[in-house]
């Protein structure tokens, strides 16, 4: 096999590709990955709960640093719509509150999440939590790179990722 990049581009290519290091949002792609898989009605209407914002304080020192819908606790809205939150904003509290409606335990969840990138061959990726704030939710950029590839082949998710804003009410 050539390497079709070749001399100093095919260095740089695959420079630091099996090095671990922390990959924050890549997270919530594979959040909404297995959050789709539990087959959710997009048009049903979910309670948010201030404890799912508060999962999220686990991972930063100070919780104003992290990217949140500003919800109260008791807030309803469509799963839709927090789904869209979590990939166009990249909002943390959505993406708990997902978890946490999607129907299994926020621990199978995790594992979940844990599982699908090992089955695609991303090996050396570790998930801890669903938002992508805690720095030990680590990967390779060989294993993003396989990760992005698989998960962006989703339709909904290419559509998250790709709108320029969604707004709701």
């Amino acid at each position: 096999n050539a390497n079709i990049y070749g001399g100093i581009q095919g260095d740089l290519y695959e420079k630091n590709k099996d090095k671990i290091m922390p990959i924050a949002s890549l997270t919530k792609l594979i959040s909404m990955s297995v959050f789709l898989d539990t087959n959710p009605d997009f048009e049903k209407v979910v309670t948010y709960s201030i404890e799912d914002e508060a999962k999220t304080w686990e991972h930063v020192e100070n919780k104003y640093s992290a990217m949140r819908l500003k919800l109260d606790d008791g807030d309803q809205l469509k799963i839709k719509d927090l789904f869209y939150a979590s990939l166009i904003k990249s909002t943390n509290n959505s993406v708990e509150t997902l978890a946490r409606v999607s129907g299994i335990s926020r621990v199978e969840f995790i594992s979940r999440m844990n599982s699908k990138v090992q089955g695609w061959g991303a090996t050396s990726t570790v998930f801890v939590e669903p938002t992508g704030l805690a720095p030990a939710n680590v990967s390779t950029a060989n294993d993003y790179a396989i990760i992005s590839s698989r998960v962006l082949q989703n339709p909904k998710i290419l559509e998250a990722t790709t709108l320029k804003q969604y707004k709701f009410e």
